[in-house]
């Protein structure tokens, strides 16, 4: 009887660590869901009534729904629950602040890439907080790497084309980092084709890119991902045509302001010409194999920068094009755009 009492008595207290155990977790729970947001359905940048409306259109048994955010085959309660840990704005990454949750129709005219960014349940556009660089969302996704079909332009080192599978999503720089970006990081200003600010920075090494990259939380995109991102979906060995997107030697002397030509079909600007950009990848040939995540040989002696410059000919100009150069190798007409993990 003693014994019992003893326990009734120490119920009130295992009572109070339950639930301060179960509120700690719930916590947790909403920090981590916060981040990525998964219960805007709509991919409206806020959870609220319409996420609600869509998980109560699809109740009851609906295995693979987006709407069974617990993963039980059905939705139900659960996934209310979830809803209600989420309700209101969401929360973008800590190092950026939003500008747009959902990708803009004007912009991103494909339903099916829309449709993929939401999927993310990341915003689409944002801007570095430490640096002001906008940034674009770019979503996972399957393309064909390498030599454009029917491409008659395109060198052997381009090819073989092959499928490349990218599973995570990651930001990339709208356009090409500027001189004004690079002073204020690094303080001096290296570009020899003009010292106009607002023009992308040249004259820099992969070397010298790297203290940049390191200094603001950035990286370097892989060259798998910068194609992926150059194309946009597309195949064609460049997403319109040369004059409406790149400056090369055929219509400037001398690089530009980002953002003049028309964009690709993600929203970037720039992909072609201007300056070369430079990638994270040691250079490889390519094997023709599928791959999933490619980041290149783990060493080597090269580098490599992609999209042609305003110093080079059109056939420099395609989403194909690689270029091969020593990692402290300077150039008035070489660059580079920065990408982040979300």
């Amino acid at each position: 009887m003693k014994e019992t009492s003893a326990l009734n008595a120490k119920q009130p207290t295992f009572a109070r660590f339950k639930l301060l155990m179960c509120a700690i977790v719930a916590c947790f729970t909403l920090q981590a869901r916060a981040q990525v947001c998964s219960s805007d359905l709509d991919g409206s940048g806020e959870v609220d009534a319409g996420d609600v409306g869509l998980v109560l259109l699809d109740f009851g048994p609906c295995a693979g729904c987006a709407t069974d955010m617990d993963g039980s085959g059905e939705v139900d309660g659960g996934d209310v629950g979830l809803l209600l840990l989420d309700f209101g704005p969401c929360a973008g990454p800590s190092w950026a602040t939003v500008l747009e949750w959902s990708a803009d129709p004007a912009v991103v005219a494909s339903e099916e890439m829309r449709q993929s960014i939401s999927e993310t349940h990341l915003p689409w556009r944002v801007m570095d907080n430490g640096t002001g660089i906008e940034m674009l969302l770019v979503p996972p996704g399957t393309f064909m790497m390498g030599t454009s079909p029917g491409d008659a332009e395109a060198f052997a080192y381009e090819g073989p084309s092959h499928q490349v599978t990218i599973t995570q999503p990651y930001y990339l720089a709208r356009k090409e980092v500027t001189q004004s970006k690079w002073v204020t990081v690094i303080g001096t200003n290296p570009s020899l084709g003009g010292t106009n600010l607002t023009d992308p920075v040249e004259h820099v090494s992969w070397n010298d890119v790297q203290p940049f990259c390191a200094a603001t939380g950035m990286r370097l995109p892989t060259e798998a991902e910068w194609e992926y991102a150059c194309r946009a979906g597309n195949t064609a060995a460049r997403y319109n045509l040369l004059d409406l997107v790149a400056w090369c030697n055929s219509n400037t002397s001398a690089p530009k302001l980002g953002g003049l030509k028309l964009p690709n079909a993600m929203g970037f600007y720039d992909m072609l010409g201007n300056v070369w950009e430079w990638t994270a990848d040691y250079w490889d040939w390519y094997s023709g194999d599928s791959q999933v995540d490619p980041t290149g040989p783990a060493a080597g002696s090269y580098h490599i920068s992609r999209g042609g410059t305003w110093l080079s000919s059109g056939q420099y100009c395609r989403s194909s094009m690689r270029k091969v150069e020593v990692a402290d190798f300077h150039c008035y007409c070489t660059g580079f755009r920065v990408a982040r993990n979300p």
